[in-house]
């Protein structure tokens, strides 16, 4: 088992690592995203990174566009010098986004959905706007609507109790505004 770090051991190591803190045994990273693919996209990336390391942080995904990756040695029952080394090295990130490029185009759409639909995996295949309406879960959920003759996205949010609804805009007489609007209405 590997030997736990003292206060200051960890305070000196944390000091260089941007956005980087210490929360008790761990030290934690919040990150936000521009979307929820970015978001996913870096999980993929920290993941390969862990993997070839050996060492696994606790990734949490929240909100739409956030991450929270939490890492301690699990086993050791704090922090130890793997869980500095184990660090992003933003250098190697050009390298693993190939690897990870190559990876994903080792398969096509199908064969990825065939892997990970139906498991605890975050996942959705990139659909076009002809696919999409028919996908099981956006199927399920009447995510799409036709209006008019065009298939389109439903109205945001959807609640159970206070359902949206499409509605046709209101048509307005400019000259009726700009009189009322001159009479002081």
């Amino acid at each position: 088992m590997a030997d736990l770090l003292d206060d200051a051991t960890i305070d000196e190591r944390l000091e260089p690592l941007d956005d980087w803190r210490r929360e008790g045994d761990e030290i934690v990273l919040d990150r936000e995203f521009k979307d929820f693919a970015a978001a996913i996209a870096w999980v993929d990336l920290v993941a390969a990174e862990a993997e070839a390391a050996n060492h696994h942080p606790d990734i949490l995904v929240h909100g739409w566009n956030k991450v929270r990756l939490t890492v301690t040695n699990h086993s050791a029952g704090g922090l130890t010098e793997a869980d500095f080394d184990a660090q992003m090295d933003r250098k190697a990130w050009p390298a693993l986004k190939e690897k990870l490029e190559k990876v994903f185009k080792s398969k096509t759409r199908e064969d990825w959905c065939k892997i990970m639909e139906g498991s605890d995996i975050c996942f959705a295949p990139i659909l076009t706007m002809q696919e999409a309406p028919k996908h099981p879960h956006n199927a399920a959920r009447n995510i799409f609507i036709e209006r008019h003759g065009v298939t389109q996205p439903a109205p945001a949010p959807r609640f159970s109790r206070t359902p949206s609804a499409a509605r046709d805009a209101v048509s307005a007489d400019i000259g009726e505004l700009t009189s009322a609007w001159k009479a002081g209405r």
